[in-house]
């Protein structure tokens, strides 16, 4: 267990320095939102280039499923004709 180490200041140091040091940035607030708002968007796109991605697939596999349904259909009228 790590032991506490109390807070000494140095002599240059005056109590309020210590004290403005804890003090959050302002801007430092306004940064998590951004962040968070900036990897949410990250998410969203990655998820819907994976979605298109998979949506051109099923479309490759669909467009030669309905090529070889046509062809098949093509080649029966061809036979029912002769």
């Amino acid at each position: 267990m790590c032991a506490r180490i109390p807070l000494l200041l140095l002599p240059s140091m005056r109590a309020s320095d210590t004290v403005r040091e804890k003090r959050p940035s302002p801007l430092l607030h306004l940064r998590p939102p951004h962040n968070r708002e900036r990897v949410s968007r990250q998410n969203i796109v990655a998820k819907l280039r994976l979605r298109i991605k998979t949506l051109e697939e099923k479309n490759r596999e669909l467009t030669s499923a309905t090529q070889k349904l046509r062809f098949h259909l093509w080649c029966r009228t061809c036979a029912v004709g002769n």
